[in-house]
């Protein structure tokens, strides 16, 4: 049932005392009842409902009154479904009738003695009870704890109790643990080993990963992925560990059931991959998806930063670099630029010392020609590796591009070696090895 923006339910073949508190004047009230779908949670239509009702008496009833006297009914014999049932009252209460000094001195007894005096002595009783730092246990006392409601979760006694254990248990297992799992690890482990221990370090929590064993055996993970990546990519997108180490991302206004996936897919030019990215459609206003490179500049100068991306969805996109430093905005890297369809669009930028970037995506314009300020329709991106643009990387491409036998391949390098010489200062351009050849070429 029903009655004035509040829910009441009942089993069947049972009978109910129901009390509702009416305003002082009521010209008239509506009750609405309907059947439940139980394991559905929803209303279910189409059934046959059958409801017996004594007649409505109208009486001056005391709401506090009763529920203090529900309360002070219970005792340490009272089972939960008592508990949770004068509960119930409370919560079917007015809010003016919960600011009544009797109905907050009974609330306050209800919760304290029969809700968080018996989840605090559960808890600490458990702690007790765990021998030898078994994991186990410790493991058990995290899910039992995080299955209280949010109120208990959150209730002063109980938190601290809680916290106080997880630093003591939690955080010795965890560093033991992953410093032995770091241990284990080498440059011949594989992709998978690494991306497992680093998305382990990321789901513990902060204060876990505080103490200095942990730092030192996250560093020496840090050191075997970082060996692991490209040698000539600033930021290596060529890989699932390249990704999850290099990579955040986000969507802002995100829509209800907003998804996002990569995968890897054919690179261009000397990329051995590049990540595709999909992100599902979404027509909340201004919503965007933005690249987080996990990157800061500390090369103590400024820096060029180039990289290549295309959108291989139906619809036209476009993309601008922002920059940040220490958390804060500091400003446009870029103007938009305009993706046409399946074409790898060249992107460059300067980031100066201290900064990071990410890269802004929306929708560039529908059939119409109309600017677009949301994500729209299905969205995939597809991103090279970043690189920092100067002499030594285009020597490298122009070496690797006089060994190509493969024409649409010597191709790509041809339009890369372009774009990158192109934005190079003069003097990094006289640094460059090999590039009258290239040019002597024909290209």
């Amino acid at each position: 049932m029903e009655y004035n923006g509040k829910q009441y339910v009942y089993e069947l073949n049972t009978w109910y005392t129901v009390r509702l508190e009416l305003p002082s004047e009521v010209v008239g009230t509506v009750l609405t009842f309907y059947a439940w779908n139980v394991t559905q949670t929803r209303a279910a239509c189409f059934m046959k409902d059958k409801i017996y009702m004594t007649p409505i008496k109208a009486e001056n009833f005391d709401f506090a009154a009763d529920f203090a006297a529900q309360v002070n009914a219970l005792d340490a014999d009272s089972t939960r479904e008592e508990i949770d049932a004068v509960r119930g009252l409370y919560d079917a209460l007015s809010d003016s009738l919960k600011e009544e000094t009797t109905v907050g001195e009974a609330w306050n007894k209800l919760w304290t003695e029969y809700y968080v005096a018996p989840a605090l002595a559960e808890l600490t009783d458990k702690i007790a009870a765990v021998a030898d730092n078994s994991k186990e246990e410790i493991e058990g006392i995290i899910e039992w704890y995080n299955g209280l409601e949010s109120d208990l979760k959150n209730e002063e006694s109980i938190k601290a109790k809680y916290e106080e254990f997880y630093r003591d248990k939690y955080a010795i297992l965890f560093e033991a643990e992953f410093s032995e799992t770091v241990a284990s690890l080498s440059d011949g482990s594989s992709d998978e080993e690494l991306l497992a221990a680093l998305n382990t370090y990321r789901a513990a929590d902060e204060e876990v990963k505080a103490g200095e064993t942990i730092a030192k055996a996250y560093a020496s993970l840090c050191a075997l992925i970082e060996g692991r990546l490209s040698q000539t990519a600033l930021i290596d997108v060529s890989s699932e560990l390249a990704l999850a180490y290099n990579i955040s991302y986000t969507i802002d206004n995100p829509a209800e059931g907003q998804t996002l996936s990569c995968a890897e897919t054919a690179g261009y030019a000397d990329d051995a991959a590049a990540v595709k990215v999909t992100i599902s459609e979404n027509w909340n206003a201004n919503s965007c998806y933005k690249m987080m490179p996990q990157f800061i500049n500390t090369t103590g100068e400024t820096i060029t930063v180039s990289f290549y991306v295309r959108s291989v969805d139906n619809e036209y996109r476009k993309i601008r670099i922002e920059k940040t430093e220490n958390g804060a905005w500091k400003g446009y890297a870029t103007d938009f630029y305009y993706l046409e369809k399946n074409t790898w669009t060249f992107v460059s930028f300067e980031l100066d010392a201290g900064q990071s970037f990410y890269v802004f995506t929306q929708w560039w314009k529908d059939v119409n020609g109309n600017n677009k300020y949301m994500i729209g329709y299905e969205m995939t991106l597809e991103f090279s590796s970043f690189y920092v643009s100067d002499a030594d990387y285009v020597s490298g491409l122009i070496s690797a591009w006089s060994g190509l036998t493969d024409e649409a391949k010597k191709a790509e390098y041809s339009q890369k070696i372009n774009d990158f010489y192109g934005i190079l200062s003069e003097e990094e351009k006289k640094k460059v090895v090999g590039y009258d050849d290239f040019i002597a070429s024909g290209n």
